[in-house]
């Protein structure tokens, strides 16, 4: 290994040190942000609930996101072998209400980039 690729990869005492503690924080203070469940049977989730996930979500990146930063993506799987795909949260809000059925699965996925004020682009 070549001496500067050498020195980009080593890490001060500084930063050890605030890694660290920052490490120490997130574990006594973080909550999951993520849970995932399975059932055994078919249950029932209303428009409503899906909804308000949506807001939660959003009102939780609001903090480290600005502006257009953040895109909702929505996959529902019909139990007929249709699938219909959203590119932005809106669609899904407009034509939600027009297809019916059994849903077998729905996935959402939110994209967004986070401001980093204590970290400059290279």
């Amino acid at each position: 290994m070549n001496q500067s690729k050498k020195d980009s990869l080593t890490i001060n005492e500084s930063d050890k040190t605030l890694d660290k503690l920052r490490s120490f924080i997130f574990k006594m203070n973080a909550k999951p942000d993520s849970i995932t469940r399975a059932f055994s049977k078919q249950i029932k989730v209303d428009l409503d609930a899906i909804y308000n996930l949506n807001t939660i979500i959003i009102e939780k990146l609001r903090m480290h996101c600005q502006g257009d930063n953040l895109i909702t993506r929505i996959t529902i799987n019909y139990c007929n072998h249709r699938t219909y795909e959203y590119d932005v949260w809106e669609k899904f809000e407009n034509e939600s209400q027009k297809n019916s059925g059994c849903i077998e699965n729905i996935t959402i996925k939110w994209s967004f980039m986070v401001n980093m004020p204590q970290y400059e682009m290279l």
